[in-house]
């Protein structure tokens, strides 16, 4: 039987057929068989979202409906093609830094261009290239190198110096200046109103400074209930006008004359600008009165006053955002604020409070003269005047703390003019040349005078020792001649046209006589450290002490100078005192005596009168005090027998300024024996240095008190006549060891 064949389909089925195409797969091949444009379309390129580069349209489009549209971006800039001689890239760079006037333009025969071998002439030469590549330093200031082109941004009471090259491509719209400012006022006007009914800040801090950076919350407080009521608004600004203003000099008075009345009829409308104004010569009007004045004409303690618009003039200038200001009239108020606390602050802090002032200054370009830019006159002369103010102020916080100057040494900003507020408007055309003779401004004038004398000569610590060491008499003769100078200027310009009846004249004599006669002291004491001093010139030294005794005393007492105490008390001559003590000290007969003293009593009556015109120095236990009263306690121990003062009955009694001291002296002893208190010494400075440190608590507790007057130790406080001698002309290690061993120095 055959076989049958297998059948491998047993259900008969027939082969499988293709899968039908299902429905939209023919559009999806489509579109991935759509041509991919290199770029995406203008749609989807504006609208910042993803295109898939297909179409047009392509699928976003589409699905939005969108119009769409593709177009080439335009070619990509060509690259530069790279210099590869060295010389060509020289010459570029230099053309873009002269461009930007960061070098000097090179006459065309000292091109970098060059031939055969000679060696290119670069202007940024090496540092060790050569000597004359070196930059110098100005002399003195206003003596300076031609300064780096700036751009001044002024307008409606604001302006903003622009110094860096960065922003010299910008047009003035995009540097204004305000810009930020009225936006963040803009939305801080509705936290002001928050604290309408806040009368003073909760816990202030120290300082505007720390107030600004660390304590948020005492921003935009409003100040309204602090202010005066009108009739004492203007008694203290009377006081101010008569007390303060002859001294600083930064307001134009019958201008500041409406704005005072405006501020103080009405408070509450008044700018954050003006009301810290304001509020910084209440503040200084409270300091520059005595305790019994503030009494008698506010009817208040004056301690209560000085807490009160101290904190409300700190609060001020926060709420004007005093860091980030461009205008003039808040770096006025801050300056204000700073000289009337100055004792308040330790010096560390102080000069990092006055640094800031200088910094804002900075920014505003007032170390540039605004004639420059194109300023009203008016506006250019007020500049000034503050400029002026600030550089004794800030030359004094330096040298209390061993520091420098924060100010750029390239400023050249034109001495005020020296005119009466009379003569200026604020829509003068003009400024009138200047008047001969004394005028409104004669102690900022002064005192100009006499700082540009220190900052020129330079007579810094140790530098006029140098001269006696080298054996420089050339120099010395020169540095004579320029304090004979100084006095010429003074005598000619100023003294000869002063009137005894107004209290600014008389201040400015006492100021201008006593500078010339403390730096031939200054000039002449260190001789004594290198040579052996004759009869004569022992006999020198003291009559120059004596005469700036003199002009000290009799500008304390004077009744007209008294209004200006609180700029006196700062500024006392110690290195005459202690030179004629320790004259005294030696002891001897009275005719000894009087060969290099002259009238030995006389010498005493005028001590006498010192220890009565600086009650504090009695008082106070400060370390260089109590130096000083040791020195005149033996001093007076060894005086010429049977000498008695006019006043003192009975054999052995001894004034009373001088039983004072001696208690002083007992007490003093006792806690040094007791292991508190060192010497005179280094060791001495830093510990009262260290414990003057003031804390939150203990600066406000420390007001109406003489330890108020926070220092570095002896030197602190001595800074030259007022403040136009700094304090570091003065060589304390010389009066230090002086006072330890009198005997020890070269006399004959």
């Amino acid at each position: 039987m055959d076989a049958v064949p297998m059948n491998t389909n047993h259900h008969g089925q027939r082969p499988i057929a293709i899968a039908p195409i299902q429905a939209g797969s023919v559009q999806q091949t489509t579109s991935e068989l759509a041509p991919v444009m290199p770029f995406t379309c203008v749609t989807c390129t504006k609208r910042k979202v993803k295109c898939d580069k297909t179409g047009p349209p392509c699928s976003t489009c589409k699905k939005g409906r969108h119009e769409c549209q593709y177009e080439a971006p335009p070619p990509r800039k060509r690259k530069r093609k790279q210099v590869e001689d060295v010389q060509e890239k020289i010459e570029r760079y230099e053309s873009l830094l002269r461009q930007h006037g960061l070098i000097d333009p090179v006459p065309a025969e000292h091109s970098t261009v060059g031939t055969g071998n000679e060696q290119p002439n670069t202007a940024l030469a090496t540092p060790d290239s050569t000597d004359d590549a070196k930059p110098t330093l100005p002399s003195y200031p206003g003596q300076v190198p031609q300064p780096r082109p700036g751009k001044m941004l002024a307008g409606h009471g604001k302006s903003r110096y622009i110094d860096s090259t960065l922003w010299h491509t910008l047009s003035e719209q995009q540097m204004n200046p305000s810009d930020d400012e009225e936006e963040e006022e803009a939305s801080e006007n509705d936290c002001s109103n928050q604290h309408h009914n806040n009368v003073q800040p909760a816990a202030p801090a120290m300082d505007p400074l720390t107030a600004s950076v660390f304590n948020p919350r005492s921003q935009h407080i409003n100040l309204v209930n602090l202010h005066p009521p009108y009739e004492q608004a203007m008694k203290l600004w009377e006081v101010f006008t008569t007390h303060v203003e002859p001294i600083t000099k930064t307001f134009h008075l019958p201008t500041a004359q409406t704005m005072m009345q405006l501020a103080a009829s009405s408070p509450g409308t008044i700018t954050k600008t003006t009301e810290c104004l304001v509020f910084s010569v209440y503040f200084f009007a409270v300091v520059a009165m005595s305790e019994a004045e503030c009494l008698h004409l506010t009817g208040q303690p004056q301690q209560m006053l000085w807490s009160r618009y101290h904190d409300a003039t700190r609060q001020a200038l926060v709420n004007a955002h005093f860091l980030r200001t461009t205008e003039k009239n808040v770096l006025q108020a801050y300056a204000l604020f700073l000289l009337a606390a100055r004792f308040h602050y330790d010096t560390r802090t102080f000069w990092i409070l006055t640094g800031v002032a200088i910094r804002i200054a900075q920014r505003l370009g007032l170390h540039r003269d605004g004639s420059e830019f194109g300023l009203k006159p008016f506006d250019a002369e007020m500049r000034r005047r503050l400029f002026w103010q600030l550089l004794p102020l800030e030359g004094m916080a330096a040298q209390m703390c061993g520091g420098a100057m924060a100010l750029p040494y390239d400023w050249n900003t034109h001495e005020p003019s020296n005119l009466n507020d009379s003569d200026l408007h604020p829509d003068m055309p003009s400024l009138p040349p200047n008047r001969e003779g004394a005028t409104d401004m004669i102690l900022p004038r002064v005192r100009a005078e006499m700082g540009k004398f220190h900052a020129r000569e330079r007579p810094f610590q140790g530098e006029w020792e140098q001269l006696w060491q080298r054996g420089d008499h050339a120099k010395l003769q020169q540095l004579e001649d320029e304090i004979d100078a100084l006095q010429d200027r003074l005598e000619t310009k100023y003294l000869r046209y002063c009137d005894f009846v107004i209290p600014s004249h008389c201040l400015a004599m006492a100021m201008a006589r006593g500078t010339p006669c403390m730096a031939r002291l200054r000039l002449r004491l260190p001789k004594a450290r290198i040579q052996t001093l004759t009869l004569p010139e022992r006999t020198e030294l003291c009559t120059l002490a004596l005469r700036i005794l003199d002009y000290t005393i009799t500008a304390r007492t004077n009744p007209l100078v008294r209004r200006f105490n609180w700029h006196l008390q700062a500024y006392f001559q110690w290195e005459p005192v202690i030179w004629i003590l320790n004259e005294l000290r030696k002891g001897g007969s009275s005719s000894s005596q009087t060969v290099v003293l002259g009238d030995v009593e006389g010498v005493w009556k005028r001590f006498r009168s010192l220890y009565a015109e600086w009650p504090e120095f009695v008082s106070a236990r400060r370390t260089l005090y109590v130096a000083v009263a040791k020195l005149m306690v033996k001093a007076w121990d060894v005086r010429p027998e049977g000498m008695r003062l006019e006043g003192v009955e009975g054999e052995g009694v001894e004034p009373e300024f001088i039983g004072r001291l001696r208690g002083l002296v007992r007490s003093k002893s006792a806690v040094s024996r007791a292991g508190i208190e060192g010497s005179v010494g280094k060791e001495a400075r830093r510990e009262e240095s260290d414990s003057f440190a003031l804390t939150d608590s203990g600066a406000d507790a420390a007001v109406g008190n003489d330890e108020r007057v926070s220092g570095e130790g002896v030197g602190d406080e001595f800074h030259g006549f007022l403040d136009d001698s700094p304090p570091d002309i003065i060589d304390w290690n010389f009066w230090d060891e002086l006072i330890k061993n009198p005997d020890a120095w070269k006399v004959s």
